[in-house]
Protein backbone atom coordinates (compact mmCIF):
# COMPACT_ATOMS: atom_id res chain seq x y z
CA UNK A 1 0.00 0.00 0.00
CA UNK A 2 1.13 3.33 -0.48
CA UNK A 3 2.48 5.58 2.13
CA UNK A 4 0.98 8.54 0.92
CA UNK A 5 -2.71 8.45 2.86
CA UNK A 6 -5.82 9.71 1.60
CA UNK A 7 -7.76 13.33 2.63
CA UNK A 8 -9.83 11.43 4.21
CA UNK A 9 -7.71 9.51 6.59
CA UNK A 10 -6.26 12.67 8.52
CA UNK A 11 -4.00 10.77 11.09
CA UNK A 12 -1.12 8.91 9.90
CA UNK A 13 -1.70 6.24 12.69
CA UNK A 14 -5.55 5.82 11.03
CA UNK A 15 -3.69 4.91 7.81
CA UNK A 16 -2.07 2.02 9.10
CA UNK A 17 -5.30 0.81 10.39
CA UNK A 18 -7.07 1.03 7.10
CA UNK A 19 -4.11 -0.51 5.81
CA UNK A 20 -4.60 -3.44 8.84
CA UNK A 21 -8.50 -3.59 8.11
CA UNK A 22 -7.77 -4.07 4.08
CA UNK A 23 -5.63 -6.91 5.25
CA UNK A 24 -7.74 -8.46 7.87
CA UNK A 25 -10.75 -8.43 5.11
CA UNK A 26 -8.96 -10.19 2.43
CA UNK A 27 -7.36 -12.88 4.92
CA UNK A 28 -10.27 -13.73 7.21
CA UNK A 29 -12.45 -14.34 4.27
CA UNK A 30 -14.88 -11.31 4.50
CA UNK A 31 -13.62 -9.94 1.66
CA UNK A 32 -14.55 -13.45 -0.53
CA UNK A 33 -17.88 -13.20 0.68
CA UNK A 34 -18.48 -9.60 -0.16
CA UNK A 35 -17.27 -10.54 -3.71
CA UNK A 36 -20.10 -13.36 -3.71
CA UNK A 37 -22.52 -11.91 -2.78
CA UNK A 38 -22.06 -9.03 -5.43
CA UNK A 39 -20.14 -5.99 -3.39
CA UNK A 40 -18.24 -3.76 -5.94
CA UNK A 41 -14.25 -3.94 -5.19
CA UNK A 42 -14.28 -0.11 -4.06
CA UNK A 43 -17.18 -0.94 -1.90
CA UNK A 44 -14.23 -2.98 0.12
CA UNK A 45 -10.66 -1.75 -0.48
CA UNK A 46 -11.31 2.07 -2.03
CA UNK A 47 -11.64 5.51 -0.66
CA UNK A 48 -12.74 9.03 -2.88
CA UNK A 49 -10.22 10.79 -5.61
CA UNK A 50 -8.60 13.37 -4.64
CA UNK A 51 -9.93 15.85 -2.19
CA UNK A 52 -13.14 13.85 -2.10
CA UNK A 53 -14.53 12.98 1.34
CA UNK A 54 -17.54 11.37 -0.04
CA UNK A 55 -16.80 8.05 -0.01
CA UNK A 56 -15.57 5.66 1.93
CA UNK A 57 -15.40 1.83 1.99
CA UNK A 58 -15.89 -0.83 4.38
CA UNK A 59 -11.68 -1.43 4.95
CA UNK A 60 -11.89 2.73 5.73
CA UNK A 61 -14.84 2.52 7.83
CA UNK A 62 -13.83 -0.23 10.22
CA UNK A 63 -11.48 1.85 12.14
CA UNK A 64 -10.06 -1.58 13.97
CA UNK A 65 -13.29 -3.57 14.18
CA UNK A 66 -14.13 -7.20 13.60
CA UNK A 67 -16.94 -7.79 11.18
CA UNK A 68 -19.54 -10.50 12.66
CA UNK A 69 -22.12 -10.60 9.61
CA UNK A 70 -22.42 -9.41 6.21
CA UNK A 71 -25.42 -9.33 3.39
CA UNK A 72 -25.67 -7.97 0.26
CA UNK A 73 -25.92 -4.02 1.35
CA UNK A 74 -24.56 -4.13 4.40
CA UNK A 75 -22.19 -5.48 6.81
CA UNK A 76 -22.56 -5.44 10.66
CA UNK A 77 -19.24 -5.21 13.30
CA UNK A 78 -19.50 -7.26 16.68
CA UNK A 79 -19.70 -4.28 18.40
CA UNK A 80 -23.31 -3.78 16.48
CA UNK A 81 -22.20 -0.73 14.12
CA UNK A 82 -23.60 -1.29 10.67
CA UNK A 83 -22.20 0.09 7.37
CA UNK A 84 -24.33 0.31 4.37
CA UNK A 85 -23.39 -0.24 0.84
CA UNK A 86 -26.15 2.22 -0.37
CA UNK A 87 -26.83 5.72 -0.36
CA UNK A 88 -28.80 5.09 2.76
CA UNK A 89 -26.57 4.72 5.30
CA UNK A 90 -23.31 6.83 3.78
CA UNK A 91 -22.79 9.75 1.67
CA UNK A 92 -23.37 9.40 -2.34
CA UNK A 93 -20.58 7.88 -4.57
CA UNK A 94 -18.39 10.79 -5.63
CA UNK A 95 -18.55 12.36 -9.09
CA UNK A 96 -15.40 10.21 -10.06
CA UNK A 97 -15.15 6.64 -9.59
CA UNK A 98 -13.12 5.86 -6.06
CA UNK A 99 -9.46 5.03 -6.22
CA UNK A 100 -8.19 1.58 -4.32
CA UNK A 101 -5.98 2.42 -1.11
CA UNK A 102 -3.37 0.26 -2.76
CA UNK A 103 -3.18 3.05 -6.18
CA UNK A 104 -3.46 5.85 -3.57
CA UNK A 105 -0.26 8.01 -4.01
CA UNK A 106 0.62 6.16 -7.23
CA UNK A 107 -0.16 8.43 -9.43
CA UNK A 108 -3.41 6.46 -10.42
CA UNK A 109 -6.11 8.91 -8.75
CA UNK A 110 -8.99 9.93 -10.45
CA UNK A 111 -8.76 13.66 -12.11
Amino acid sequence: MADRRPPRIEKPSAWGVVIGDADYLAQSGWAAKALALGWPPHDLFGVGPESSDQFESLAVWLSGRKVAAMGEWKARTTCGAMFYRDEYGRPKTPKFPPVFLWDWGRGKRSR
